[in-house]
Parts: structure tokens; sequence; C-alpha cells
């Protein structure tokens, strides 16, 4: 259902999860439409935000194993951060494709924000893109020269539309006259995916591969072919995602208790997980009283 929101704090601009935008006190615009069957198999949310005012200038983004495009309707130039020097790296602008990502990285946050983004599920970026996900792993790309240019032309005829409303629901036309539903991935593997979701501590792949009737190497090329990332990877990041939950709900944290509930070998392994995939260790991730799931302010 369409969702309305102002005073949101804070914001991620290459993937959101819906009800997980949040803003520093300024009034915005932000509309968000999950939508049905049959591209809800696909796309998780589609959402337009106009008139974000950030307080910081940088955003740390977190891996969880999405992929995002996002339409950029303000003119403004955003860029990719270089994680030990800070300064800019890659510049982006008119529309993108964030792909899955296994380490975090910044990018910048600018005023009066006015963008669209359509937020893939695992499995759902190759029927739109119609080429293997693995291509866009670890990267931001143009999209201005994907699927024969489409995507360009959607955003010219997103800006020449009034209301959130209509902006949503053309996109969400979009994605239903141009992705090939039948690219979706196999059945085996999309149960995998889904058992990796269900349980991101105990899957192990081994069994994964023996339920799909592929050889371990097929399977793995499957996996990435569609999800973009391999299957221990895709597993890693939920685990983590797991464990940075239980730390962001409890005050006092059982440290150990925490590693062994979430699969982790000992508290050492949780650790270097934290700083890969946030750059941050539990414990400052814990003392800075961070919230958010999926980016950090990085100011």
């Amino acid at each position: 259902m369409p969702q309305h929101g102002a005073a949101i704090d804070g914001f991620w601009t290459f993937g959101l999860e819906t009800g997980e935008l949040y803003c520093d006190d300024n009034e915005m615009i932000f509309h968000s439409l999950e939508p049905d069957a049959p591209l809800a198999e696909f796309v998780e949310s589609i959402f337009h935000l106009k008139d974000y005012v950030p307080e910081h200038t940088t955003e740390r983004i977190v891996p969880d194993g999405s992929a995002s495009i996002v339409i950029e309707l303000d003119g403004q130039k955003r860029w990719i951060t270089d994680n030990k020097t800070r300064s800019p790296a890659e510049y982006f602008e008119g529309q993108w494709v964030s792909g899955p990502h296994c380490n975090h990285f910044c990018i910048s946050a600018v005023q009066n924000t006015e963008l669209l983004a359509i937020r893939f599920r695992p499995g759902g970026l190759l029927p739109l893109l119609r080429t293997d996900v693995t291509e866009f792993c670890e990267r931001v790309v143009d999209a201005g020269n994907l699927v024969d240019g489409a995507i360009c032309m959607l955003r010219s005829e997103v800006q020449k539309l009034a209301t959130s409303e209509q902006k949503v629901r053309l996109v969400e036309q979009f994605l239903l006259q141009n992705c090939d539903f039948s690219l979706k991935p196999p059945a085996s593997i999309s149960h995998a995916i889904q058992r990796i979701q269900d349980d991101s501590t105990h899957s192990k792949l081994s069994d994964l591969v023996d339920a799909s009737g592929y050889s371990r190497k097929h399977f793995i090329h499957l996996f990435r072919k569609h999800i973009g990332l391999r299957p221990k990877d895709f597993q890693r990041i939920l685990r983590f995602s797991k464990a940075l939950a239980q730390i962001q709900s409890r005050g006092a944290v059982n440290w150990a208790g925490v590693s062994t509930d979430c699969g982790y070998s000992d508290q050492s392994h949780l650790i270097r997980d934290f700083r890969q995939f946030s750059g941050f260790s539990p414990k400052e991730l814990q003392d800075a009283g961070f919230d958010r799931s999926n980016f950090f302010p990085a100011d």
C-alpha cells in the first residue's frame, strides 16, 4: 500500500527497506508503493522522496543482499567516496544501478534531495536488466544505456508528472512492461534463497546443493547469476543483519550469546564480519546508538 511520511530522520539513496526511512526534522514528501503480483515477487518497493535535507554530508551503506535502481530528479550529482581518504571516487547523475555489495561503502547525501528508487528482492534484478547480476556485484553503474535506454526515457517521463502517486505508478507500469518474468531464478535457487532468508544461521551450503540437484559448481554459478552474490556471502550478510538487529534491540548485550545465537564461531568472527560489512565493531555500533539497519551517517 502507498505510504506517506514527513519528518523522517536520515536516508539511504541506494536502497532502502520500506518503513525504515528517517529524516532530520524537515518537512518532506515520501510516498512508497509495495507492488502487487506478479511484480511483488521481484520488487519489494518503489518510492519517491522529495525535499529531503540531511544534516550529514556522507552516508555509510551497509550491505543487505539487495539491489536497487535510483533515478535522481533534482539535477544533482552524487558520488561514492573512497573508504580510506573519504574523497570522491566516482560520480553519478540521472539514473544508476546499485548492485548487491559484500562491503560497506560511502555515498554523498545532498541537500534538497528528490529521487525515485526501486528496491529489488534477491533475484529480482535480472528479469529487468536481462544480464548476469554478477556484473553489478560490488558496483554502482550508470543505468542510462541499460534496457536499451528505457530507464533514461523513464526519468524524462517521470519528471513531467506532478504527484508522487503518478510517479511511482508510472515506474510500476514500466516494470510490468519491461520485466521478463520468465527469467526468474530456477525453483531450486528460489528455494535456497528462501531457506537462507528463513535461517541464515544454520543453513548449510552442502544441504542446499544436495536439495537443488545441481553440482556444487553449477549451483553457485546459478545463484550468483540471479543474486549477484555467492550463497556463502549472501548467508554471511543476512547473519550480520540478524546480529545487528539483536545488538540494536538490547541494552546490555551478552556478546558471547549474540555470537552463538547468530551462528558465529566466536566473538572475533563476529567482529571481523562487522568490520567488513559496516566499518564498525559491534561495540562501536552499539555505543553510537545507531538504530538503522542499512545506513549510518559517516560524518
